[in-house]
């Protein structure tokens, strides 16, 4: 969802796919793009997605209705 938003891989910023693995390894989540690609809800939806837990992440029908409410807003 966030490289559809902002058309930038996730950890753009970073130089090497090592450095990214090391993010990776820390726990580290990428970091927030400016709000006019991201708006607080659609982070609020990826930061749930990517919570460390599985249990803490949203079941497909949540992230679908989620989705849909956000596109509802847009149009």
């Amino acid at each position: 969802m966030l490289e559809i938003l902002t058309g930038r891989v996730p950890y753009h910023y970073i130089r090497t796919d090592a450095q990214v693995v090391i993010e990776l390894y820390q726990g580290k989540k990428p970091r927030r793009p400016a709000a006019s690609f991201v708006n607080d809800n659609q982070w609020f939806l990826i930061q749930k997605c990517w919570a460390d837990g599985p249990d803490n992440r949203p079941i497909i029908s949540e992230v679908q209705s989620s989705v849909a409410l956000l596109y509802s807003k847009c149009v």
